[in-house]
């Protein structure tokens, strides 16, 4: 399903009694119910990544892994990388591989002002929502490479399709006029009852406020009590 955007329910027109007016509501609540579900999310938010390999040398290989929830709408993942060189080294490149895509070798700058900023997609094989661990191998070559920030994103999704992955809504049974029935779901998405369980499945969150790396696929394992997973404290600000 496609053209959609954030839209607003005008609220004062759903009322006991009132008419259904589907151009003012309904319509509404498709295309915003459809945009909630197809924007992209952040599932690492800027970070510096696992201290332990702050820096590669050259011909050395070091992997990160986060642990996070992915959307089952995601068919793409981007990373933005800033890696660095040691400052005079020269020639110096860096190959990436982000869970099982291809490799994607990159030249890398020295010296923390010419930092390079790396953009790199990550196709998805399948569409899944779960718990999952998220990867990130870097290797050297020719000098030092130091990775200083990551970030990783699903992609937006330009059309929704009307499945259990997608919950896209068929736009044409939401215009005034169009008749109200309740379709089979996920197979028809469409009119009052599809656009209400399209919504319930909406995915909306934020996956959180900061994010870490760790060496390991589990980085900690304890029953009967919260265990410290991070080197330094994680202070909340009174708000």
């Amino acid at each position: 399903m496609t053209n959609y955007r954030r839209t607003e329910a005008t609220t004062a027109l759903i009322r006991a009694g009132y008419p259904v007016s589907a151009g003012a509501t309904w319509k509404q609540i498709e295309s915003g119910t459809d945009w909630l579900n197809a924007g992209a999310v952040v599932l690492i938010p800027g970070s510096s990544g696992n201290v332990s390999l702050s820096e590669l040398a050259a011909g050395a290989s070091g992997t990160w892994h986060w642990r996070t929830w992915t959307r089952s709408q995601a068919v793409q993942r981007v990373w933005v990388l800033q890696l660095v060189a040691r400052p005079a080294e020269f020639g110096v490149s860096c190959d990436i591989v982000a869970g099982s895509a291809a490799s994607y070798t990159v030249p890398v700058s020295d010296g923390y002002a010419l930092a390079s900023i790396v953009t790199y997609t990550e196709p998805l094989a399948a569409q899944s929502a779960a718990l999952t661990d998220l990867t990130l191998t870097l290797t050297a070559h020719g000098g030092h490479v130091k990775l200083l920030s990551v970030t990783c994103y699903e992609q937006t999704r330009a059309t929704l399709a009307a499945s259990a992955n997608d919950h896209g809504i068929d736009p044409t049974s939401m215009f005034p006029g169009a008749r109200i029935y309740a379709g089979n779901y996920p197979t028809i998405i469409g009119s009052v009852t599809g656009a209400a369980k399209a919504l319930a499945a909406a995915d909306a969150r934020r996956v959180g406020l900061f994010q870490w790396s760790v060496p390991t696929t589990n980085p900690a394992q304890r029953n009967g009590a919260y265990q410290v997973i991070t080197g330094l404290a994680q202070p909340a600000l009174a708000r």
